[in-house]
């Protein structure tokens, strides 16, 4: 079994996308008009193929857009949102027992639950802050008051 890479006729860019079939029958079918295959799982970022010889040539990646480095910001945040809930589990519990048995809770699980409660604000907002980031210069002012 061989493994092909798809690239475009026109430019030479590798699309990512890539074909396994049999050593020597390759289905044309396989392959999406305007692109052709080189022999190989190529990098599609790193390596484009010159046409007229067929050589795969090492290219500089793309610069990441500002929107993936928003994307990844972001998630990063709403992890830091979700560990933060998880782990107001037990002072919430503890308060909610005390409330129950009409004695005041301890002043450890009161000042856990509200660090928490600090914890998860302010990742609030810097997810927020992100996503609402319509440029990127928005989105570095961001990153530089909440470093990720």
């Amino acid at each position: 079994m061989s493994v092909f890479s798809v690239y475009e006729v026109a430019t030479g860019r590798m699309t990512g996308a890539q074909v396994s079939a049999p050593t020597g029958e390759l289905i044309a079918a396989a392959i999406p008009d305007g692109c052709a295959v080189v022999l190989g799982a190529w990098d599609y970022l790193s390596h484009e193929v010159i046409h007229a010889t067929g050589d795969v040539v090492p290219v500089s990646p793309p610069t990441p857009d500002w929107r993936e480095r928003m994307a990844a910001a972001a998630s990063i945040a709403y992890g830091d949102i979700l560990q933060a809930e998880a782990e107001q589990a037990r002072p919430m519990r503890e308060l909610v027992e005390a409330m129950l048995a009409g004695v005041s809770a301890a002043p450890e699980a009161i000042a856990r639950f509200e660090a928490l409660k600090s914890r998860i604000d302010l990742a609030r907002s810097r997810y927020n802050a992100l996503l609402a980031a319509t440029t990127e210069a928005e989105l570095d002012a961001i990153v530089d008051l909440w470093p990720v």
